[in-house]
């Protein structure tokens, strides 16, 4: 959920597997400005359950804001049991 996004807002996804591989990778650039914008990212499993193992997704926000450009990224890590 972010707010206050200015056009040209872009955000950076990207989610890695339990070996290491890339599970999920994409971008989206906001075309207009918007006061409260929610989004997601990921891809649906391909069996019946996720791998087991640590899940680590990155998201990383950046543009240019009245301030000056701007840039914020986190992290978070996952395990599935």
């Amino acid at each position: 959920m972010l707010f206050g996004v200015p056009e040209g807002t872009l955000i950076e996804t990207e989610i890695d597997g339990p070996a290491g591989q890339t599970v999920f990778s994409g971008q989206r650039t906001i075309e207009e400005p918007q006061v409260e914008y929610f989004s997601y990212a990921g891809r649906k499993r391909r069996g019946a359950n996720w791998p087991a193992g640590l899940y680590t997704a990155r998201i990383a926000v950046s543009g240019m804001a009245p301030s000056g450009p701007f840039r914020v990224s986190e992290q978070t890590d996952l395990i599935l049991q």
